[in-house]
């Protein structure tokens, strides 16, 4: 389950509740965007969850690897601090 699967990874794979594995249907060891929006789009809407990939997305090739995906959790828990 996607719990299970957050529980067993490193925390810089998650974003959210949803881990990158779990996030990676297809597990290739990147999350394209289709299943990016899959993942979050019912958390995020799925605006929300477009624009989330968009500013993970660095690279702009349409996936995201574990390293832009880590930048992610960096950045969550770098804003979570500030407050």
């Amino acid at each position: 389950s996607v719990q299970e699967s957050s529980l067993t990874e490193p925390a810089a794979w998650r974003t959210g509740a949803i881990s990158a594995a779990a996030a990676d249907a297809d597990g290739n060891g990147s999350v394209s965007k289709e299943e990016f929006l899959a993942a979050l789009k019912e958390k995020l809407g799925e605006g929300g969850a477009s624009s989330k990939f968009a500013s993970l997305d660095k690279s702009a090739d349409g996936k995201l690897t574990k390293e832009e995906y880590s930048g992610g959790e960096t950045e969550r828990k770098r804003r979570k601090k500030d407050k």
